[in-house]
Order: structure tokens, then C-alpha cells, then sequence
């Protein structure tokens, strides 16, 4: 179970607003790339999140890594009410998911061309 003292609670905080983000943006849960686009849903990114920073971060680290991406005092321009918590990230937060994605892409693209170039005999 998720609780505020697990990484993974972070990351899904911050993949879920990542993707509201896109939404906001692009109108859909797509990060948009000259190589092609990629399609996110908040879980499987916060397990890539996870999957990605466990290498090189400590839990505490991640925690706050991830608290560190989220604007605690924007809030939705128009809305009066709410029922529960929308969290936004930050300028900085956007752009370190933005760089991940494009690497990502990048990543895949390579593998994609390595692999094509591959002759079997």
C-alpha cells in the first residue's frame, strides 16, 4: 500500500501531474517529439520514474527529488471548489520530465536503427 513514506507515493503524485500536464498542453497524455510521439499513463510512468532513479538515489532522496518538483501553490485558475488535492509541478520539474522523455525517445530511436542494421545469417 502507498503511503506518504514510499518513493513510489512521490512518483505518482508527480507522473500523474506530468500527465495533466500534457493534457493541458497538448489536449492528450502524449509527450509530442520530432522522433514520435510517446503515450504516458501515470502509473506505468511512475514506475519508470522509480525504475530509472533507484539506481543513483536513495529513497530519501527520491522522496525529495519528487518534492521537489511540485508547485504547492498554484492552483486551478476559475475553480472555487475542490474536492481533494491537484498538485502542478514546477518550471524545473517539467523540464527535468521533459528531458527524461526526450532522452528516452532518443534511446529508443537508437536501439530501433541498431537493431535494423543487424543482418542475420
Amino acid at each position: 500500500m502507498d503511503n506518504n513514506k514510499n518513493p513510489i507515493f512521490y512518483a505518482r503524485i508527480v507522473s500523474i501531474s506530468y500527465v495533466e500536464h500534457l493534457i493541458r498542453i497538448n489536449g492528450d497524455n502524449i509527450f509530442k517529439h520530432h522522433l514520435g510521439d510517446l503515450e504516458l499513463e501515470p502509473d506505468s510512468l511512475a514506475s519508470f520514474l522509480e525504475g530509472y532513479y533507484e539506481q543513483h538515489l536513495s529513497e530519501f532522496d527520491r522522496m525529495c527529488m519528487y518534492g521537489s518538483m511540485i508547485d504547492l501553490n498554484k492552483t486551478k485558475e476559475g475553480c472555487s471548489f475542490k474536492i481533494g488535492t491537484t498538485f502542478y509541478l514546477n518550471q524545473s520539474g517539467i523540464d527535468r520530465l521533459n528531458n527524461l522523455m526526450s532522452d528516452f525517445i532518443l534511446m529508443k530511436s537508437e536501439e530501433k536503427e541498431t537493431k535494423s542494421s543487424v543482418t542475420y545469417h
